[in-house]
């Protein structure tokens, strides 16, 4: 969850530094081919730009908010595969070398193990 949000902010100041860099770029464009209209208004100066920046900034956190979604999608649909390949990784190895079970039954019983008893001392610990 770290992780997300220090990516998350990363990619907002990474927005905010292009969108600002856009506001740069189009203060010194020429604005001829370009109209913005409020009220029957043409808008023209630094209030064109600022509702352009705003446009920006309202994309920029809408793309923002899909690629959360995104990212919280496929991290579940990682995990899944990757659970998927590991067992079916294990059943091959049982089937192809039968001779190694003796060795693999007790290493998983170890594993499921150590994984339940870290899970009980971090619940403790917390």
């Amino acid at each position: 969850m770290k992780t997300l949000l220090t990516t998350l902010v990363l990619l907002l100041l990474f927005g905010v530094l292009a969108g600002i860099a856009a506001a740069v770029w189009l203060g010194n464009a020429d604005y001829a081919l370009s109209t913005v209209t409020v009220d029957g208004e043409q808008i023209s100066g630094m209030p064109k730009l600022l509702i352009g920046a705003g446009g920006l900034f309202i994309g920029m956190v809408a793309v923002l908010f899909a690629l959360a979604v995104v990212a919280l999608a496929l991290a579940g649909t990682v995990l899944v595969v990757v659970g998927a390949l590991a067992l079916t990784g294990l059943i091959l190895v049982a089937v192809a070398l039968p001779f190694l079970l003796p060795i693999i039954v007790p290493l998983v019983l170890v594993c499921v193990i150590v994984l339940a008893t870290r899970h009980s001392n971090r619940g403790k610990v917390a």
